[in-house]
C-alpha cells in the first residue's frame, strides 16, 4: 500500500477506512481499538467480505483516519461472499475499564428492565460464555463494522458489536460456513485470553 500523503494511499473500499476522531481523542481511540486487532473481524458491506487477518495501519498525513489493511498474502483468511443481511447490530458495546474505574475490558448491555441502568460485565467473563456455551446452530460470533468504534463520552471510546450468523449465508458451502465459524472463534479464545490478562 503506498503511503503518499494524497488520497490515492486511501483503500478502494470505504468500509476500511474508519473515523478515530479529533486530535485530542485520536491518540486514546486508536490505543483502544488496537487492543482487537486480528482478535475480532472486521465484516465490510460494501464487498460482502469478512477479513479475520488485518493489520491498523494510522497514516501520519490522515488525522482521523485509521485504515485497515488486511493481509493480502493470506488469502484464506479473507471470507468471500458473506451477504449483508447475516450482519446485525447490537445492543452491546465493549467499554475500557476506566469507565468503572477498574482495569481491564467490560461489556456494556441493555438490562432486561428499560427502567435500569445497563449491566456492565468483564469482557473476559462473556466471551467465556459466548464460546464454550454457543449452540451449534447459532452460535454468537461477534465481529466489527465501519462506524463501531464510538465516543462513550469526551474522554473514552467504546466499540459497538455486530453479530454475524453463518447459517444464514447462502452462497457459501457448509464447509466453508464451518471454516468461517472456527476462524471467528479462535480469534475470541485470544481475545478472551488477553482481556482476562487486563484483569
Amino acid at each position: 500500500m503506498e503511503t503518499s500523503s494524497s488520497d490515492d494511499s486511501l483503500p478502494a473500499n470505504k468500509d476500511l477506512i474508519w473515523d478515530v476522531g479529533a486530535t485530542h481523542y485520536r491518540e486514546r481511540a486508536t490505543r483502544f481499538v488496537r487492543q482487537f486487532e486480528n482478535r475480532l473481524c472486521v465484516f465490510s458491506n460494501s464487498v460482502e467480505q469478512l477479513y479475520t487477518n488485518y493489520s491498523m495501519y494510522l497514516p501520519e498525513d490522515q488525522e482521523r483516519n485509521l485504515i485497515i489493511i488486511p493481509d493480502p498474502y493470506a488469502f484464506h483468511d479473507t471470507f468471500h461472499h458473506v451477504e449483508r443481511e447475516c450482519v446485525s447490530q447490537t445492543s452491546l458495546y465493549i467499554i475500557p475499564g476506566e469507565v468503572v474505574k477498574r482495569p481491564g475490558l467490560f461489556i456494556m448491555m441493555p438490562s432486561k428492565n428499560s427502567a435500569q441502568k445497563p449491566k456492565l460485565l468483564p469482557l473476559s467473563q462473556v466471551l467465556k460464555l459466548f464460546i464454550q456455551h454457543r449452540p451449534a446452530d447459532d452460535p454468537f460470533l461477534p465481529v466489527l463494522v465501519k462506524g463501531d468504534l464510538k465516543p462513550f463520552n469526551k474522554h473514552l471510546p467504546c466499540l459497538r458489536l455486530h453479530r454475524l450468523e453463518p447459517n444464514k449465508i447462502t452462497r457459501m458451502s457448509e464447509f466453508s460456513r464451518k471454516d468461517l465459524r472456527n476462524a471467528i472463534v479462535s480469534r475470541l479464545e485470544e481475545l478472551q485470553e488477553y482481556a482476562q490478562g487486563l484483569q
